[in-house]
């Protein structure tokens, strides 16, 4: 019955907030129950007259349609007929089952406190029909006030710049949005979504990160983070970026503190295939908003990317094809190495 009331509520547009259409598989998975389980409920349900459903299929005999169900005030037979204190009929049999079965008042089901009957009764105020002893108490909670106040009015939904606790402007915020922009040129809207919806871990494993490291140290491990193909996929959501935030700077640490040579000597032996290579890694990795992490990146490999960048420019690099003008850039990277070859007396002396 809560799981109908539910789903009347979100379909109350549509049919006035006592009718519904779903399909018998949708409110199994939403109940938690077996198709066998479900069917004995609505059974159950139909005969004290609380449901009644119209089965619905393809005129040309295809797939079943949606079925419709519209809810009902418990009729006056099962609410006042039988003995005093027995609902729908019920016997003493059953009133003693159900004492039985928690040591609870008689004529209330599953040891139910005299002060929730009230809660039984449904969204109209009429008194739903007992479904028997032979049913255990449903995890729905269903004797609740909460519940039914949920049923009526949905939760509000949050901003994407709200959060419990802090703003736009909390830290924990800022970490959880770069995150989020990091992924959206590859997964787009996926990650917003599981943020949104588990929005209180998210800010927790924020928190427990910014304690550890801050919040500059933490953009290394984000800009590493899209060039590590093992270590990235593990930290598509925070939580997930929060167990592997130590290894990816790690990593980037040990990346920059690799035992090369000066750059002015590495200048010399670089040829066009091996520059060319990274300055494609280059491009993948930063783009073109981020000039200066690639130049920060590519000096650490030779300081002629800063002289070569700046004559082609880095928006014509991100933006075209490096095989359309592969032969002009090759020929501008070996002047580039005779020039610097030409200046190493004199720069030694």
């Amino acid at each position: 019955m809560v799981v109908l009331l539910e789903l009347c509520s979100e379909q109350r547009a549509e049919h006035g907030g006592l009718r519904a259409e779903t399909t018998r598989a949708a409110i199994a998975k939403r109940a938690g129950l077996s198709a066998d389980r479900l069917d004995h409920c609505k059974e159950i349900l139909e005969r004290a007259g609380v449901v009644t459903i119209e089965r619905r299929r393809a005129g040309n005999g295809g797939r079943h349609l949606p079925n419709t169900y519209t809810l009902h005030e418990a009729p006056q037979s099962a609410t006042q007929g039988g003995e005093p204190g027995l609902a729908g009929g019920q016997t003493r049999t059953d009133r003693a089952a159900d004492q039985d079965w928690q040591g609870g008042e008689p004529g209330l089901t599953g040891g139910q406190p005299g002060t929730a009957r009230a809660a039984d009764q449904d969204s109209q105020g009429g008194i739903a029909a007992t479904l028997g002893p032979g049913l255990p108490p449903s995890n729905a909670r269903t004797r609740e006030r909460a519940v039914e106040k949920a049923v009526e009015t949905p939760p509000p939904q949050l901003a994407h710049d709200e959060t419990p606790g802090g703003g736009a402007d909390d830290p924990r915020v800022e970490l959880c949005e770069a995150l989020l922009s990091a992924w959206a040129p590859a997964l787009g809207e996926s990650p917003r979504r599981g943020y949104a919806a588990d929005r209180e871990r998210w800010l927790a494993a924020a928190g427990e990160l910014l304690e550890r490291h801050p919040r500059e140290r933490l953009a290394h491990a984000l800009g590493y983070m899209l060039g590590d193909e093992i270590l990235g996929s593990r930290a598509l959501t925070l939580p997930g970026f929060a167990k592997v935030a130590d290894q990816l700077l790690a990593r980037h640490h040990a990346r920059s503190r690799r035992g090369l040579p000066p750059a002015s000597v590495r200048a010399a032996g670089m040829g066009w295939p091996a520059a060319r290579e990274l300055l494609e890694r280059a491009v993948q990795r930063h783009g073109r908003d981020d000039r200066a992490g690639a130049l920060a990146e590519l000096a650490t490999h030779s300081e002629l990317f800063a002289v070569f960048v700046e004559r082609v420019r880095w928006s014509v690099l991100c933006e075209q094809s490096m095989r359309y003008c592969e032969s002009r850039y090759a020929q501008l990277w070996n002047e580039l190495l005779g020039e610097h070859a030409g200046t190493r007396p004199e720069a030694q002396a």
